[in-house]
């Protein structure tokens, strides 16, 4: 059963009359689980060694876990703290991370085959990743390589920092901002998109925020709610 909720004026209309769709990848497409914290945390450690922190594996973990549980992200302690390379350290974790620790859907990868809409994916992953996952999760061919937005192809500007990574996406649809859907698993993400003129969706797998900002227009329980209210089920 759909589990999907409209809290803006006119969002059900306009869902069923978009004109391209603009993704999230990590905890948004898949739901993030436990498993696969734990293996970016351990990614993200032994990249910090191997790249020369100065710290045992053991001690780089400790951080990596806490700066992961603090700040969102396993590597912020590495480059603040410790001068690491962003971005060399962001490619380096990513290769280390098997995708196969996530859970697919065949649900979400039947029912993007039934929509005929242009999909573009704007993430804080890298592309490497990315490309990885889309395979691993059967939904790769509808997410062309150029309408994949990776950290690094935005220089490393996050999504709640502003528009700019979502404009490039936009452009690439060559769709006006009203008839395009941002769907995000952070709410924080979305403000730029609403700002800009798009609908915004949350997806939140079962954990439904205790308050919804009035910048997102719909909430929904995975990815396949959003696709199925894309095509009108």
């Amino acid at each position: 059963m759909s589990k999907i909720i409209f809290h803006a004026p006119e969002a059900q209309r306009r869902i069923t009359s978009l004109r391209g769709v603009i993704w999230d990848m990590d905890g948004t497409l898949y739901r993030s689980e436990a498993v696969l914290s734990h293996a970016i945390d351990i990614a993200v450690a032994r990249a910090a060694v191997d790249m020369g922190v100065g710290l045992s594996y053991e001690e780089a973990l400790v951080l990596s876990v806490r700066s992961g549980r603090e700040c969102h992200y396993s590597g912020r302690v590495f480059v603040e703290h410790h001068g690491l390379d962003e971005e060399m350290l962001h490619q380096a974790y990513h290769r280390l991370v098997d995708e196969a620790v996530i859970q697919k859907s065949e649900d979400v990868a039947a029912l993007f085959s039934q929509i005929s809409l242009p999909h573009a994916l704007v993430t804080h992953s890298s592309r490497d990743w990315v490309k990885r996952v889309l395979a691993h999760l059967g939904v790769k061919k509808y997410f062309p390589d150029e309408n994949i937005f990776a950290l690094e192809d935005v220089e490393f500007r996050r999504k709640y920092e502003g528009p700019y990574s979502f404009e490039r996406a936009l452009e690439k649809l060559g769709a006006p901002a009203a008839e395009v859907l941002v769907v995000e698993d952070l709410p924080g993400n979305l403000k730029p998109a609403h700002e800009m003129g798009m609908m915004t969706a949350l997806v939140h797998h079962g954990r439904k925020p205790e308050a919804t900002p009035d910048f997102i227009d719909i909430t929904a329980d995975n990815a396949g709610d959003i696709l199925r209210a894309i095509k009108g089920i």
